[in-house]
């Protein structure tokens, strides 16, 4: 059954070693999926994450755009109208107006409005 020169203990530590081996080859396998499932599922959160955040950007700057467009039209004509009319101080406040909304830097209102960059 087994060669003459290994004795019958030999045999049975041989045994008892690959069984010890094979266990632990079954728990560091375990852990190894369990750890890349883990990861997987922390992968997997992070791009819905920026994905959520992607959209959030989306529609933000839409908005921001299309509010400072909205702003721009209205203090233009009111600036125009101040101009027809000589009025300085419509005039004033109007350039203002258009001085307040194109400083308005897209980044830095988003850091301000919860950081989505």
């Amino acid at each position: 059954m087994y060669p003459a020169n290994y004795s019958e203990v030999d045999v049975i530590d041989f045994l008892q070693q690959i069984g010890n081996l094979f266990e632990h080859y079954l728990a560091n396998r375990e852990a190894t999926l369990t750890r890349r499932e883990k990861n997987f599922a922390a992968l997997q959160m992070r791009c819905e994450k920026l994905k959520r955040r992607e959209e959030l950007l989306k529609t933000f700057s839409k908005n921001f755009f299309k509010e400072r467009e909205k702003v721009s039209q209205l203090a233009t004509k009111a600036l125009d109208s101040a101009i027809l009319l000589g009025d300085e101080n419509i005039a004033a406040i109007a350039l203002e107006i258009l001085d307040n909304e194109y400083s308005k830097d897209f980044c830095d209102t988003v850091n301000k409005i919860g950081g989505i960059l």
